[in-house]
């Protein structure tokens, strides 16, 4: 294969990089919405994410 214009190994690494930078940024925008809208001790919101990702974490685990 004779290097050129496009190089798909660096297109697809390119693309990997974009997809999880785009993933770890959705996902701190999410987190900082929903603290910026909650109201009440943080302890509640700690507890109530943390039985959400329980819930799914199993629900994972029983498709498998």
């Amino acid at each position: 294969m004779r290097g050129g214009d496009y190089k798909p190994l660096g297109a697809l690494l390119t693309w990997g990089v974009l997809v999880v930078a785009f993933v770890l940024f959705w996902s701190l925008a999410s987190m900082l919405i929903v603290g910026s809208r909650h109201k009440g001790p943080w302890g509640d919101l700690y507890n109530k994410l943390k039985t959400s990702r329980d819930q799914q974490m199993e629900a994972i685990t029983r498709r498998r």
